[in-house]
């Protein structure tokens, strides 16, 4: 890991001072929003399934990564359908007095 994290950041760091600017920083912990990061995530991407370490991505290495993935939710990312908006009567009696067109009931005290 260390050495692949070395690689990002020597990548993310634009002006080779070996130290990382906020853009930079962002660069190394996004790689794949800038483009001039786009072959450092390729590689990082081939590493990560290429099992034999041939340099090539067969169909069983990319249908075995797959296999194990859990499969896709799609109703996850679904919205609920909008319902028309419901008239609710109240479940309990106005305690208060205040109900429209009531006056307040006096106070006990005066």
């Amino acid at each position: 890991m260390m050495v692949r994290d070395e690689r990002r950041f020597k990548m993310a760091d634009k002006d080779g001072d070996l130290t990382a600017t906020k853009e930079e920083f962002t660069a190394f912990l996004h790689p794949e929003e800038y483009e001039y990061m786009k072959d450092i995530v390729v590689q990082e991407t081939m590493e990560d399934i290429d099992k034999n370490g041939d340099g090539f991505i067969d169909l069983e290495e990319y249908i075995g990564e797959r296999r194990h993935a859990p499969p896709p939710r799609p109703f996850l990312n679904r919205k609920p359908p909008l319902l028309p908006p419901r008239r609710l009567k109240p479940s309990v009696p106005d305690v208060g007095g205040f109900g429209v067109g009531k006056k307040p009931l006096p106070d006990p005290e005066e």
